[in-house]
């Protein structure tokens, strides 16, 4: 953040509060926040105000900085994923025909590229929850087909 952008915020603030800070705190709060970017600093300033009654000092932004973790909201790459079996998809499903019971039956079953679709019911972290239900993989659905 530039000086300009600075005490146009810092202004803001004195402002709002109706006070104002001195050169030793203004030099103070610029020496610890002035490489940060202005969209980060509006941030915290926006929590001052939620959170203090009071002109906030050095101790108020630098725990508002702290409070507020600094996340970067990029999209993470997606993986490409070339797998043969499931094309892609983490999953494949099979149909199959019963005919004594006349009934088509669909199956899901999880690849052995990735562990995203794998469900195993005795692992639930509720214990209400828990079953002995679980699902298969490609390899153990195709020898059961």
């Amino acid at each position: 953040m530039v000086i300009d952008e600075f005490k146009k915020t810092i202004t803001q603030i004195q402002r709002y509060y109706g006070k104002e800070y001195n050169e030793v705190q203004l030099n103070e709060i610029y020496k610890y926040f002035g490489k940060m970017s202005i969209a980060r600093f509006n941030f915290i300033v926006s929590k001052l105000y939620q959170k203090n009654k009071y002109l906030p000092i050095l101790a108020d932004f630098v725990e508002v900085h702290k409070e507020n973790p600094y996340v970067d909201y990029k999209k993470p790459e997606e993986k490409k994923n070339e797998c043969e079996i499931c094309k892609g998809l983490g999953f494949v499903l099979y149909k199959r025909f019963i005919e004594e019971m006349d009934r088509e039956y669909e199956f899901m079953a999880h690849c052995t590229c990735t562990d995203e679709y794998k469900y195993d019911g005795m692992k639930c972290k509720n214990d209400r929850n828990k079953s002995q239900y679980f699902s298969k993989s490609v390899e153990e659905i195709k020898r059961f087909l």
